[in-house]
């Protein structure tokens, strides 16, 4: 039987791995990804939804791949949860991933304040 202290130490671990994976990027892809990532967010209008793929793809196009995958949603990811925190943005459902890598896997959606 779970427990709900079985769920949080799958959040501490799953934190922790994002944490780990996204650290040993350099910090200048790192900070690339966040800027380009606020400037898409800022330029998306408000009511519009998307999800943290359509950030990636924004990104996609002007820095290369990271050593690993997980690297796109440890850096989005953190980006995604400050602007939730200021209210910026709010969750709106969830949809399939479309990246084959993904396989469907479920993602948030969010739409623009």
């Amino acid at each position: 039987m779970m427990t709900q202290s079985d769920l949080f130490e799958g959040r501490r671990r799953r934190d922790a791995g994002k944490a780990l994976v996204a650290t040993s990027e350099p910090e200048a892809w790192r900070q690339a990804v966040h800027n380009l990532g606020e400037t898409y967010l800022r330029r998306m209008p408000s009511g519009r939804d998307f999800s943290a793929e359509d950030v990636r793809a924004y990104c996609e196009e002007a820095v290369p791949q990271p050593h690993h995958p997980n690297a796109w949603s440890a850096t989005i990811g953190a980006l995604l949860k400050q602007w939730k925190a200021k209210g910026e943005i709010q969750s709106a459902g969830a949809t399939e991933a479309k990246r084959p890598s993904s396989h469907a896997r479920l993602l948030r959606r969010y739409v623009r304040s």
